[in-house]
């Protein structure tokens, strides 16, 4: 389908397909990995279903086609690699998120002001998801890095490169590391502000576009 919304905003819905929690004034926010274009989304709704999460806002009030009045896109749960709750009412997934007809590569999405039973029940879905498929829930490990090794590699550190994307992850979720892909080789890393050096592949890359 080229859209998720009817008319009127609210989600259509495949067969079989139920709204199980709905929760407005949600404000997301996509890094790290995304190949397909995505404007800034303002705040909107996030709804709950039994088979993906589908956020969907006004972006032009005044336009009659329903296509330009509203944007959004859906995350099916067969889609998610992991979950976790961050900060003060936000929710972190690293999954391939659905757009139009367009499908991303696999990014991380925030989504902020969510009240704890829409965290709760999506967690869930999510982690049953991943149950289904044999899939272990991540985990953080530290990079190991052999002695002498980093010294070999070792070069001269650049501007630090960062936006406002990441004065609001690292700002409004109180955090002071997020966890993104590598644009260059795919890992999951650990990322603090300023950094521009992967520790995996030890590649000088940009982690958040401007």
């Amino acid at each position: 389908m080229d859209r998720y919304w009817q008319d009127d905003g609210k989600p259509f819905l495949f067969q079989n397909e139920q709204v199980l929690l709905t929760a407005p004034g949600v404000t997301p926010k996509v890094v790290s990995g995304l190949n397909i274009k995505l404007k800034d989304l303002k705040k909107g709704t996030l709804y709950i279903s039994n088979l993906r999460m589908i956020f969907i806002c006004e972006v032009k009030k005044k336009a009659k086609d329903p296509r330009l009045r509203f944007d959004g896109f859906s995350i099916f749960y067969s889609d998610v690699d992991s979950a976790k709750i961050v900060g003060k009412g936000s929710l972190k997934v690293e999954a391939i998120l659905d757009k139009g007809t367009l499908k991303s590569k696999k990014a991380n999405i925030y989504f902020k002001d969510i009240p704890k039973d829409i965290q709760n029940e999506a967690v869930i879905r999510i982690e049953e998801s991943l149950k289904d498929r044999g899939t272990p829930s991540t985990v953080d490990e530290p990079v190991y890095v052999e002695p002498g090794k980093e010294k070999m590699q070792k070069v001269a550190p650049p501007t630090p490169m960062y936006s406002k994307s990441v004065e609001y992850l690292l700002g409004d979720l109180g955090e002071d590391a997020i966890e993104l892909t590598c644009p260059a080789c795919g890992s999951l890393v650990t990322y603090r502000m300023g950094m521009t050096i992967c520790p995996a592949c030890k590649r000088n890359v940009k982690f958040i576009a401007d």
